[in-house]
């Protein structure tokens, strides 16, 4: 019986950080492998994009910190 990582972790959620053009993009998923892959155009540049693990934290309003 498989068990998924999202019931045993909770979801993942990330960020994407474009190197080159210094904003953050979306449209982005990480694979199994930790391999950035953009959901339109496949597998991308490793040197071009940072991913930034969501960390957990809210504001004092409990919105989510970008």
């Amino acid at each position: 019986k498989k068990i998924s990582i999202e019931k045993v972790m909770g979801k993942v959620k990330f960020r994407v950080w474009n190197k080159i053009h210094k904003k953050y993009e979306i449209g982005f998923c990480v694979n199994h492998n930790g391999r950035l892959i953009h959901n339109q155009f496949g597998g991308v540049d490793d040197d071009r994009y940072s991913i930034e693990l969501y960390t957990g934290i809210k504001d004092k309003n409990g919105k989510d910190l970008e």
